[in-house]
């Protein structure tokens, strides 16, 4: 892709290409595989420690969100329903940490800079 397209189409195209490359990463991934994703990567954002976000193994989290880039943590084999849903749906679960670090809360469009753009 040439650097011209990417200053024709803004940061919002760049950003929906990026959440589209994810998804389809993942969609092929569960056609080539008749299971749901068994592994999945963990990072921390690095402007905020208590914002985690998950999304399949190997697919770069998203960087439209004011998370000042994200920190690998760790791979995971098992998370909870929500969080496989949303990863299936949307390409990543994104969620802040409660106090206790043992359970969080879904973020939505509060990071998301083009939330409410159409």
């Amino acid at each position: 892709m040439a650097v011209d397209d990417f200053r024709d189409e803004g940061l919002q195209g760049l950003y929906d290409r990026i959440s589209k490359v994810s998804a389809l990463t993942l969609n092929e991934r569960m056609e080539n595989d008749s299971s749901a994703p068994s592994d999945f990567g963990s990072y921390r954002s690095l402007a905020d420690a208590k914002i985690m976000i998950l999304v399949t193994k190997d697919v770069v989290p998203p960087f439209r969100f004011k998370a000042g880039g994200w920190e690998f943590l760790k791979t995971l084999t098992e998370i909870g329903r929500l969080a496989e849903d949303r990863v299936a749906q949307k390409g990543f679960f994104m969620f802040r940490v409660n106090e206790d670090g043992a359970t969080g809360a879904e973020l939505t469009a509060a990071l998301d800079p083009t939330a409410g753009e159409k």
